[in-house]
């Protein structure tokens, strides 16, 4: 017992060993958990865009509400029938041009915004992830947007 305290006392270091030991346990550590971090950012990029397109929602039928009875708020956009508004996530409002900041954050919608309309036969809000604004529709309502608006 006496040798063993007296050898630990002169060596006092790690073996090369034991420090390879704890390097691969550390790389093992930052190799599973980097597919992690990186899934946890997806569903956070996921959860933004999905907000948004919740706000938009809210913020076509309101600008719609509004205007259809005549309470219009100083600084909404005001609803014309059949054209196509982009949501500015910045400010949480309906545009009539193009944002300057495009906020699209999922992989599927990095750098874009959103498109949105209200179709009145239907009382539905139609939207579409867009890099491009589509400022008209169709005479019969039914091609709302050069991409698909099926989210409803």
């Amino acid at each position: 017992m006496k040798n063993l305290k007296a050898k630990l006392r002169r060596d006092g270091g790690f073996t090369l060993v034991e420090m390879l030991i704890v390097v691969a346990i550390i790389a093992i550590l930052i190799a599973v958990s980097i597919p992690l971090v990186g899934s946890a950012l997806d569903k956070a990029k996921q959860a933004t865009d999905a907000a948004n397109e919740r706000a938009a929602k809210a913020e076509m039928t309101i600008v719609y509400l509004n205007n259809s009875a005549g309470m219009a708020v100083t600084g909404d956009v005001t609803y014309t029938k059949g054209k196509i508004y982009a949501y500015d996530a910045q400010s949480g409002k309906l545009v009539d041009s193009k944002p300057t900041v495009m906020y699209g954050q999922y992989i599927g919608h990095t750098g874009e915004f959103l498109s949105v309309t209200y179709d009145e036969a239907k009382h539905e809000v139609y939207m579409s992830w867009d890099s491009s604004l589509a400022t008209t529709l169709t005479e019969n309502g039914t091609d709302l947007c050069s991409k698909d608006l099926g989210t409803k």
